[in-house]
């Protein structure tokens, strides 16, 4: 169905009766598509070619079928303001789906959200603003199992990254996310990434906040190596999280540069509380390694661990330290000889 606004024609390309067209504000239009009778949808540079600089909204919505975006196929829109997918069961992001150099100079959205199986191909998400430099870019992706993020699946000049409410069947490996060096606000909240993990690099570019809030993870050794920390006050939430305790083939909780942050300036301000893990030595490789920081300090203090404190822990993992183990023997030997010298004491 194509509507018009002051006189324009609205247009739709050789999109077909899955989509429709409508007004947004004075002088564009939105178009939103859904998959009619179970039918699958695949948009495409051909079924795109022909709508104008006009269209300021994409919208892809209710399917429950499959909904695949080939390469290219947004090319010819420099002025989307909003771009969602939103209730569908297989959406399939190809490499170039979301090339986007856009030229409007209002914020930029982009939301997936409520998808039952994700996948994102190998640069399936470039988003390029006007000189490169566009501020204004919020990326939100929400409840979904993420069943493919491909290397350098997501790249641009980010404000916003959220990831939310979102189950990961694969390792997240080195170069998936890079949000730029505009600085960008980066958050995982309810997120499982525990039987495969987060992977040295996996996410790249200038923070000015990094949230990590209600998830379940993996850490690799130097999972956020690829972050700088950048603004006047950068900061970082770690909140009921649970850390390693449930990877498939095991591993650490924070090993080797888990939680290492460059910084450009600034130091990094912690807010940290109630993070589970476990508390073997090797689980506290991050922790125990130079140098000591305010920064750790920081995060220490959230640590709860499954049996002791992390006080205990630590004290037990630095060189010349007890093992809880050893330490109970020692004391139970040191009662019995003494009882026993008390009895043949009494006897003779």
């Amino acid at each position: 169905m194509a509507s018009s606004a002051r006189g324009q024609a609205c247009p739709m390309g050789t999109l077909g009766d899955q989509c429709r067209c409508e007004p947004a504000n004075p002088g564009t239009f939105k178009i939103t598509c859904t998959c009619a009778k179970g039918r699958d949808l695949t948009i495409s540079d051909r079924s795109t070619v022909g709508l104008s600089s006009t269209v300021v909204g994409f919208h892809i919505e209710n399917c429950n079928s499959s909904v695949i975006v080939q390469s290219h196929s947004f090319d010819h829109l420099f002025n989307l303001e909003r771009m969602s997918f939103r209730n569908i069961f297989n959406l399939v992001l190809e490499s170039r789906s979301l090339d986007l150099e856009n030229y409007n100079p209002k914020d930029f959205q982009l939301s997936i959200d409520t998808v039952l199986n994700l996948y994102l191909k190998e640069e399936s998400v470039q988003l390029d603003g006007l000189e490169g430099s566009r501020m204004g870019t919020a990326v939100t992706i929400r409840n979904a199992f993420v069943v493919e993020m491909a290397p350098a699946s997501i790249a641009g000049s980010l404000r916003k990254l959220s990831f939310e409410n979102l189950i990961f069947g694969r390792l997240v490996q080195s170069g998936t996310v890079d949000v730029g060096s505009r600085g960008c606000e980066v958050s995982l909240t309810n997120c499982d990434v525990s039987n495969h993990g987060l992977e040295s690099g996996w996410l790249s570019g200038h923070v000015t906040h990094l949230s990590l809030v209600n998830n379940s993870l993996t850490l690799l050794p130097d999972a956020f190596s690829g972050v700088t920390m950048v603004g006047s006050a950068p900061s970082f939430t770690l909140e009921n999280n649970v850390l390693g305790e449930f990877r498939s083939k095991g591993g650490p909780s924070l090993p080797s540069g888990a939680l290492h942050l460059n910084t450009s300036g600034a130091a990094v301000e912690a807010e940290a509380a109630n993070n589970r893990l476990k508390c073997g030595c090797d689980d506290l490789a991050w922790l125990l390694e130079e140098p000591s920081t305010r920064f750790k300090w920081q995060v220490r203090s959230s640590l709860v661990c499954s049996n002791g404190t992390i006080n205990e822990a630590i004290a037990r993992c630095r060189p010349g330290g007890t093992t809880p183990s050893s330490a109970t023997l020692t004391s139970l030997t040191f009662t019995l000889t003494l009882a026993l010298l008390l009895v043949l004491r009494w006897v003779n």
